[in-house]
């Protein structure tokens, strides 16, 4: 029983021998394990990598690993599971991928040579490059997996080179130098010096200005960073020194839990050769200086600045370095115009900044107070040369405040100025997706000063209240107003605008418009225009309006003794086409006595130019007209050439005058007959 047993299990270790073999180094084994270290490698790599080429066999293995078209890794080794040494080349090919846009860019790749020779415990890492010109080694030392022996000498490397390579164009040029000589223990104790330069640092002027459009000074940099390790600490002192300012910065930090007191100080008289850093247009001088505290898990940051002339403070904390946990703010007295000037931005307000903030919880559900509040005078002559608009200066007073609460921010905002106040009360800001719901009031108290909105002049106040709801993708809102003896009622779906009407007074409307007063009229309507290709219509209708004193009512009065301001039009409709800043409408009104009618009428919102062909039918005549000109005061004219043959037609077809005609018809006759007679006789 017991040998059947022992046979059984020599057998099933057997099977597993030969299982892992298979599995391990054999063409279908290596074809299971692939789409695993996929895995690992999505798991782990700080870029994407696709496994291209993997084929490990009983001794040695090939590997192939590619990021795109830019990146391009391979190794090839042997191995002896016995004697657990190890010996293998790892190449990795970086392209530059400026070449993808500038075919001439250079250097066109750079390749690292990597030999790692030694035991699986104990190894050595050799690594040269000879693509870049300058010198590029670095020999390093692996024992269990610890980093015991570090020695680097780079020198004469180009900054362009590196830039390139890096994806981004040679804003700066340079030369880098790193030596380091650095020896530990497996306690993690090391001994040593490192020091990295750049040498005749420049920043490109004209390439700044290219890609930026700002205009960046004679300048000139060196960077000296020098860590000096001593046992279980290393003491770090790093220096910017430019023409243009300093930046500089000194700690220590204790190496095996990385605990860090470093102290940093900024001072740059002029913003603008860091342009290409940040990303962005930048000029001005910026001051901060400040404190580090942390470790491998956090990490916080205190410091003060002037910017912008303020009395600035902050604390920033962050989890791993990269994800903000907390954070308190207190900004005082900046200045507008000065921010403003800093971000290469017209300078079309000044004024006073003040904030302050409390927040925890950043990344995962921020909770905490937001609050700040801004004044001063908007330049309208900045703002018509950047916006083309006719805005007169105009004093602001503005201040919101935001309560947190696991990422859902309760908002309160006001903004009074000259022209209009806006006030936004309980509004929800989600700070993770970005949206908005916000019910707000708007108080206009003479729309002349909002000329450089509406493109036209108007005259009264306004008092309009609604919600709008705001995503990045999305906006929705509405608007409701007393208007006119009547109210107004709008939608805003993104683009499209619709608008109800109702129980308008023409009088209040014509005289908001700054019109002639020629209707007076209770209309009621529908609106729809879509934002983006500024087309829309209109469709308005009223039961009961008549005609004021005007030019055309003056015409049939002087023409046809007709007091047309007496007549009420029961049935009215007006229906027209937008197309940005012409209407094109066409208008239809009857009363008992009189229609008229026009097809096509234009009204230039522009320059408020009307052209209009009217038909007019009063009583029993029929006219034509044109109205032409400026909508203030347009030219009226009638056309009365056909007027006259219908009024002696309708003065031949009344019976008396027929009688009349017929009584001298009957006495020509009998004088021309009694005329003959007395001419035959004789």
């Amino acid at each position: 029983m017991f040998k059947k047993f022992l046979l059984f299990l020599l057998g099933l270790i057997l099977i597993i021998l030969v299982a892992a073999f298979v599995l391990l180094f054999t063409s279908f084994g290596n074809n299971i394990l692939k789409p695993h270290l996929q895995a690992q490698i999505d798991k782990y790599s700080p870029i994407p990598l696709v496994l291209d080429f993997f084929s490990l066999r009983f001794g040695g293995f090939d590997i192939v690993l590619k990021s795109s078209d830019d990146i391009n890794i391979t190794s090839h080794g042997t191995f002896s599971l016995l004697s657990q040494n190890i010996y293998l080349e790892l190449n990795i090919l970086l392209k530059n991928p400026l070449l993808k846009t500038s075919p001439t860019a250079t250097p066109k790749e750079l390749l690292i040579e990597n030999v790692i020779r030694g035991k699986i415990t104990n190894f050595e890492i050799h690594t040269v490059s000879n693509s870049l010109k300058g010198e590029f080694r670095i020999d390093t030392n692996i024992v269990n997996f610890k980093p015991l022996k570090v020695i680097a000498n780079i020198k004469d490397l180009e900054l362009e080179s590196i830039l390139a390579l890096l994806g981004e164009k040679p804003y700066a040029t340079g030369e880098i130098d790193v030596v380091a000589n650095i020896i530990g223990d497996n306690n993690l104790k090391f001994n040593g010096q490192a020091l990295a330069k750049v040498n005749n640092g420049k920043i490109s002027k004209d390439l700044v200005k290219k890609d930026f459009g700002v205009n960046v000074p004679d300048n000139s940099f060196i960077i000296n960073l020098l860590a000096n390790f001593d046992d279980t600490k290393i003491a770090h002192k790093f220096e910017l020194l430019s023409s243009v300012g300093n930046i500089n910065s000194t700690g220590n930090t204790i190496i095996k839990t990385l605990r860090t007191d470093s102290t940093y100080d900024i001072n740059i008289s002029d913003l603008s050769p860091l342009t290409p850093i940040v990303g962005m247009p930048l000029r001005g001088e910026f001051r901060t200086n400040g404190k580090v505290i942390g470790d491998s898990k956090w990490i916080n940051l205190d410091g003060k600045s002037d910017i912008a002339d303020s009395a600035t403070s902050y604390s920033i904390s962050l989890q791993n370095y990269t994800k903000p946990k907390d954070a308190t703010l207190k900004i005082k007295n900046l200045k507008i115009e000065k921010i403003l000037y800093m971000l290469v931005k017209p300078i079309y307000a000044n004024g006073l900044f003040n904030a302050n903030a409390n927040l925890g919880n950043i990344s995962s559900g921020i909770n905490g107070d937001y609050d700040h509040t801004m004044n001063g005078t908007i330049n309208g002559k900045v703002v018509k040369s950047e916006f083309d608009m006719d805005m007169p200066n105009m004093k602001y007073n503005h201040q919101a405040n935001i309560n947190f609460t696991n990422g859902i921010g309760k908002l309160n905002l006001d903004l009074i100025t000259d022209a209009a106040n806006l006030n936004i009360k309980d509004a929800l800001l989600n700070v993770d997706s970005l949206g908005i719901s916000a019910p707000y009031k708007i108080d206009v108290k003479d729309l002349k000063k909002l000329v450089f909105v509406t493109s036209k002049e108007l005259k009264g106040s306004l008092i309009a209240y609604g919600d709008v709801v705001w995503t990045p993708i999305s906006l929705r809102g509405n608007m409701k107003s007393d208007l006119f003896g009547g109210t107004l009622d709008a939608e805003l779906n993104n683009n499209l605008i619709s608008a109800t009407i109702k129980d308008m007074n023409t009088l209040s409307i014509l005289d908001m418009l700054q019109y002639p007063k020629i209707f007076d009229s209770t209309i009621n309507g529908v609106l729809k225009y879509d934002r983006q290709t500024q087309i829309g219509n209109i469709d308005l209708i009223s039961t009961k309006g008549s005609f004021v004193d005007n030019k055309l009512m003056s015409i049939l009065e002087k023409t046809l003794k007709f007091d047309g301001t007496k007549e009420v039009y029961s049935n009215i409709k007006i229906d027209g086409v937008i197309n940005k800043s012409l209407v094109t409408a066409n208008l239809n009104m009857q009363s008992n006595n009189t229609s008229i009618t026009s097809n096509n009428v234009t009204l230039n919102l522009d320059n408020d130019d009307i052209n209009a062909n009217l038909a007019l039918k009063v009583q029993q005549y029929e006219l034509t007209g044109i109205v032409s000109g400026k909508v203030a005061n347009p030219s009226v004219k009638i056309d009365t050439s056909k007027l006259g043959k219908d009024i002696l037609n309708n003065v031949m077809k009344n019976p008396k005058v027929q009688q009349e005609v017929q009584k001298i018809e009957d006495k020509a006759k009998d004088m021309i007959n009694k005329g003959l007679n007395n001419l035959f006789k004789r």
